[in-house]
Order: C-alpha cells, then structure tokens, then sequence
C-alpha cells in the first residue's frame, strides 16, 4: 500500500479526488490558453513566454536574445519583464500568469 493512502479513508478519498479532478481541469485550461495564445504585442509575447518558461530570467535572456537577432540592441532588464506581468491583467493568460508570478515570487522569499 502506498503511504499516502495509510492516513486516509473512503470520505476522504472522495474530497481528495474531487479537489484533483479540478485541479486537473484547471492545468487543462491553462495549458490550452497558452498553447493556443496568439501573441500580437510585445507585451502578449512576454505573458506567453513567461507561461512556457517560468522564469523571469529565462523570458528576459530569451527576448534580449531574438532583439539581438533582429539586429537591435538587446537591452530588457528583468524589471521590464516583471512590470509587464504585473501590470492589469489584458486576458486570461495574462491573469493566470501574474497569479503564478506571484505565487513563485512569494515561494522565493
């Protein structure tokens, strides 16, 4: 028997699974949202890079990356990235990505 099952019985396992079940469904919606997010502004582009890599570091070494790329001066702080997610939310993605934002932001401190 696994050890998370030896604390536990059917009612519990019942409130269990349900709270799974729609954390499953809320992973579903936020993975469809990005996969299917289509990034016009410079500013969609740094709320969907932040979705697939998490990391402020990471979109803005990405981003100054492509700049340097296109032949322009790669010059984003993470600062930059950061006002960006944190500023009022401009869809779903954006809302579901400052959340996460600031849930690492707070688990980092």
């Amino acid at each position: 028997m696994n050890n998370h099952l030896l604390a536990i019985n059917v009612e519990k396992a019942k409130k269990r699974l349900v709270k799974l079940q729609s954390q499953v469904i809320d992973l579903e919606v936020f993975i469809g949202e990005a996969e299917t997010y289509n990034a016009e502004s410079f500013e969609q582009k740094v709320i969907k890079e932040y979705a697939y890599l998490g990391s402020l570091f990471k979109v803005t070494a990405k981003l100054n990356k492509e700049l340097l790329e296109m032949g322009e001066e790669g010059k984003l702080k993470m600062s930059d990235i950061s006002s960006i997610i944190e500023s009022q939310p401009i869809d779903e993605l954006h809302k579901n990505v400052r959340k996460i934002y600031r849930t690492n932001k707070k688990n980092l401190h």
